[in-house]
Order: C-alpha cells, then structure tokens, then sequence
C-alpha cells in the first residue's frame, strides 16, 4: 500500500470526521513528495493491531464527583496551578481553547523573581493555589507550594508522596490522582479538577476524547485510524531524514495545544536513541523568522499546519477610515483590505505559507477543526495521545514509561541535600 503524494497536484485525506449536527470535525491532509512505502510497515502494523487498549482507555473519573469537589472553589478569580508536565499540560490547553472568567496562572519554576512577581499580583481572598503531582515526591512543587503557604490549597496526588503526608498534616484537602502517567491524564482530576474550577465543561471534554479513541484503537485498520496513519506519515518522513517537526498553528487557542503534543511524543517515543525533535510556533509571528529556516534552510522539517475553519468572531472586520484609504502599501492600497474579515486575514496568512510548503517541496501536513469546543477539544486530546502511543510502538518503545527524565530530579535533590 504505497503512496505518493505530489505536493503540487494532489491532496488526499486520512480522515474527515463529523458529528451529527455538525458542531465540529476534524481533517486532516498530507502534502509529501517523498515516496511512503505504507507496505514496509505491515509487521509493525500488525503487532499494534493485537495490542491491547492503551491505560487512558481503561482508567475513568467519576465527573461528577470531580465537579462537586470543584464547586466551592468557583467563587475564586485567580487560579494558581503547580506542577510540571503532565501535571500541567493537559489544563493548560483546556484552558487556552476555552472561555473562562477566571484567570488560569501556571507555576512551573521556582524563580524567585517569578515567585514574587505572580504573588503580587494575587489576593489572598481571590486566590486559590492547585498543587498536582502523581507521585507527590516532586520537590520542585513542594518548594513552589510552600512559597504560596497563606493562600488557600488543594492537592492533587497518590496517597503514597510526600505531598500527601503534607496535605494531611498541614489540613489542606487532597484529592486522589488516578493511576495513570501524567502526559496521559488530561481526563482524569488532575486535569479535570482545575478546569472544573475554572467552569470548563469537563463532561464535553470527556465525550470528545472517548469518540475520537474509538476511531484510533489498535484494531482500527490504518486508513480509517487518523491517530495510526499520521504516526505513520511521521514514521516514514523520520526514515527519509526528516527528523524535526515543526507543529505550525494559526490560533492561538490552538497553539496552547502544543505543550502537551511536545511532551506526549517526546516523553513517549525519545527512546533508545529514537524518536523526532518536536518544535513548534504560532502563525502568522513564526513566519518572520522561523519561515528563513523553515523554507531557506536545511530540508529535514516536517510541517504540522494547525488551523480553525469557523472562529466565533466571524464577523469582525477590518475598518480602513476614509482618509487612510489612499495610503500605499506593498503594491496596492490601504483600501484593498478594507472590509476583509480578520478571520479570512489569518487564513490567508497561512494559504500563503503552505503554498511556500508546496513550493519547496517541503513535507507537510494540515489539521484543520471546524470550530474550537469542549468537545471538539476532548477529540483533539484523544487523538494525539494515540499519536503518542503509535509513534512509540513504531519504533519498538514503550510509550508509557520515562527513564531518562528522573536522572536529572535525583541530581537536583541530592544537591539541595548537600548544600
């Protein structure tokens, strides 16, 4: 099953998904001019298929309950949440895609100008502080909630951490982190603890993620699994020497995504001296310096173009006033965007760097969303946790496991033992 795709002449699809009522789907498109030899992957597709579901399939939260815990703590305006990686991702791009009244501030340093800065800011009566750790022996979120001691706290963690022992001695409520890896547990409380404080629709959220897990389980055949086929695409354009991909997104709402695309292929499939550099930037700012690189540089990037078909302010347009009109600009007018709509002015910012894509020859691929949702956003979830389990099973690794990320933890502390 081999597939050449001209970059200049031929589009194909791997996936066009829809609902019923159409409130959101997501395509995606491959523009590639090397050749993909689909048919020397058929051994590895094949040990996939019997693989069984992954532990994010598995693991479920009780929503209602995680509701219920957040509803007192909605009467706070400044959300404080501490952590690292997993720990923080998975809230990050919730909270980047969807409208909240409250003001989301993430702590993932002990910077003490940061520290202090961020405290400030914040009012004891307005605040409330979220410390999340799996395992609850994070020192760095140790330190980091100690610094914040007089505002009120929550504590998202496993019984058997140090975090917990503090929480309880210090009679701050805890609430339980599921047995699952923190890259994978965007639907679980720790995730769904601090957006539901924030008054995000988690239960959305949820369904979202589940309906795209069914299309990209192990058993779903390659065409029809957008999970597996772009994990493959990636696969294959790693082989042919591209091995940096650079995740291009014009939305911001789209681009808060992006920490945890980083995190869930790095962590999962950077193994055994294996696996893609992903990297990444928001359009249209990245073209004004990451374009020379992308488009003069070496030929070993492959493109992610992230995109919004229908943004929610569809109608706010550009207002050229009258006696500004005449102005010239590059070859034409002031006038000549007179009326255009801000969203077709994105749009067009990135028509024009793909076509560049195209020009090159340059790998690429288009994600495109109908419109950013809670559930739209729990499929976009879905889909790349699968993306990182496939690009790690691709490869011969084990996707849930991290061991080159606890070296440098254990250094750090035995110095702060030693000082």
């Amino acid at each position: 099953m081999a597939a050449y795709v001209d970059s200049t002449t031929l589009k194909y699809s791997s996936f066009q998904g829809g609902r019923e009522g159409g409130i959101m789907s997501i395509t995606i498109e491959y523009h590639c001019t090397e050749f993909l030899d689909f048919s020397s992957l058929a051994h590895r597709l094949e040990v996939i298929r019997k693989e069984p579901l992954p532990i994010f399939e598995t693991v479920s939260s009780d929503l209602s309950a995680i509701e219920k815990a957040a509803k007192p703590y909605r009467k706070y305006k400044d959300i404080v949440v501490i952590g690292n990686g997993g720990s923080i991702t998975s809230v990050m791009a919730y909270a980047g895609c969807l409208p909240t009244s409250r003001r989301l501030h993430i702590v993932d340093s002990e910077d003490p100008d940061f520290l202090s800065s961020l405290k400030r800011k914040l009012t004891k009566k307005d605040t409330l502080v979220i410390a999340v750790s799996k395992s609850g022996n994070t020192v760095q979120v140790i330190e980091e909630l100690l610094f914040f001691k007089e505002y009120d706290k929550v504590v998202v963690t496993e019984k058997t951490g140090s975090l917990y022992q503090i929480a309880q001695k210090a009679g701050i409520p805890a609430i339980l982190h599921e047995p699952i890896g923190g890259r994978y547990s965007g639907r679980t409380a720790s995730a769904f603890f601090p957006a539901a404080v924030l008054g995000l629709d988690i239960k959305a959220i949820d369904k979202g993620a589940i309906s795209m897990y069914k299309k990209c389980q192990p058993k779903v055949i390659l065409d029809k699994n957008p999970a597996l086929k772009f994990s493959s695409v990636l696969f294959l354009l790693d082989w042919a020497a591209h091995g940096i991909v650079f995740f291009a997104s014009y939305s911001p709402k789209l681009h808060s995504f992006f920490p945890l695309v980083r995190q869930l292929i790095h962590e999962s499939s950077g193994k055994d001296g294996k696996g893609q550099f992903i990297t990444g930037g928001q359009g249209p700012e990245l073209q004004h310096h990451t374009g020379q690189r992308l488009f003069g540089g070496k030929k070993d990037v492959m493109i992610v173009f992230q995109c919004v078909k229908s943004m929610h302010e569809q109608k706010l347009k550009v207002h050229v006033p009258p006696k500004l009109a005449k102005i010239p600009v590059r070859d034409g007018l002031l006038k000549d965007i007179n009326s255009l709509s801000y969203q077709n002015a994105i749009t067009y910012e990135f028509i024009g760097a793909e076509q560049r894509s195209l020009k090159e020859k340059i790998p690429h691929a288009v994600i495109t969303i109908d419109k950013v949702e809670a559930r739209g956003v729990g499929e976009l979830l879905g889909f790349y946790h699968y993306v990182a389990v496939y690009s790690s099973l691709l490869r011969g690794v084990d996707p849930y496991d991290q061991p080159d990320v606890e070296w440098s933890k254990e250094l750090s502390y035995q110095m702060r033992k030693k000082r």
